[in-house]
């Protein structure tokens, strides 16, 4: 949150700024028109950053939810099956490599869209036409999952871009959910991995795929 409030700071002297240069004295039109696209552009940065700022209280905020034993492989599955179509058009291969079954103590809808938010905003990340891997895996009581990634130009530029902002705050989500998760940056390679207790099931459990 400390991050967002101060990457807004900078939009909103730079609107200040702009609008008091423009009203100080008489301007040509062109300056008007320039000065009004730069300040739908600084607001449209605003509106980003708000919207991020309000999501990540959202997901901070503790909630009652119904939890129950959900698989985390299967939605991982699920997940990446919705996500081809846009992954094809940018030529983004994904591939995934589950070892094991993932029973893990969540929300199924909150598990659901948590995953969905997080592979979306590494796939809008992606370098076009480069691999995006999945890896899953069981370490003794722990859920793991790898998704490693080339970063596309633009992600590189912009840390405060529509799918940055969605990645941290699906990273706020899922130590929410008590996930621990690290980002790290090798070369031209950028990986994010996640361990979650896995939940001890017995043969009565309903499992929630």
């Amino acid at each position: 949150m400390d991050q967002l409030l101060h990457a807004l700071n900078q939009p909103i002297t730079g609107l200040q700024c702009s609008l008091e240069l423009a009203v100080a004295r008489p301007r040509s039109q062109s300056h008007y028109v320039r000065v009004l696209r730069e300040g739908l552009e600084l607001t449209g940065r605003i509106r980003t950053l708000v919207k991020a700022a309000r999501e990540l209280m959202e997901v901070q905020r503790p909630q009652a939810k119904t939890t129950g034993t959900v698989l985390l492989n299967e939605l991982l599955e699920t997940t990446i099956e919705d996500l081809v179509p846009v992954a094809n058009d940018r030529g983004v291969r994904l591939q995934l490599r589950c070892l094991a079954i993932l029973p893990v103590q969540a929300d199924r809808s909150t598990m659901s869209a948590l995953i969905f938010r997080f592979l979306e905003a590494v796939l809008s990340l992606s370098a076009d036409c480069s691999p995006l891997r999945i890896y899953a895996n069981a370490d003794r009581d722990l859920a793991c999952v790898s998704v490693q990634w080339q970063p596309g130009q633009n992600a590189q530029e912009d840390l405060f871009s529509a799918p940055a902002l969605a990645l941290a705050i699906s990273q706020a989500g899922w130590e929410q959910a008590g996930a621990h998760f690290e980002r790290l940056r090798t070369g031209d390679v950028e990986t994010c991995s996640l361990h979650m207790p896995m939940a001890t099931a017995s043969p009565a459990d309903d499992w929630e795929i």
